[in-house]
């Protein structure tokens, strides 16, 4: 989608969370993050679950850059499990976004 657009989203509404995104050999749920007043630069995709806790599925506090893991503790985006190499955001001609799953698997 558009890059303007998104980052707008995330500074209004906090990081974008993509819940069970089919792969090819499983399905992934991902959380889109950006910082800053450039919209083509500083994406961040995360795992939507702690690092080192592939079983503890978070849930978005709606509204804000926070999630409430498995265990009830509520934590910072920056906090969540980065993805494998390639598994990128892609800003393309400085208009459009891009999620590039080319690196997710299924598994962790």
């Amino acid at each position: 989608g558009s890059v303007t657009a998104r980052a707008d989203d995330v500074a209004e509404e906090g990081p974008l969370l993509f819940q069970e995104l089919d792969t090819v050999t499983g399905t992934r749920s991902i959380v889109l993050d950006h910082e800053g007043d450039d919209p083509t630069r500083n994406w961040r995709i995360y795992y939507a679950h702690p690092v080192d806790r592939p079983d503890c599925v978070v849930e978005q506090v709606i509204g804000t850059r926070e999630f409430v893991d498995c265990d009830g503790v509520t934590i910072d985006v920056t906090e969540l499990s980065p993805p494998e190499s390639g598994v990128n955001p892609v800003v393309e001609n400085q208009r459009t976004l891009i999620i590039d799953l080319g690196g997710v698997t299924g598994e962790q």
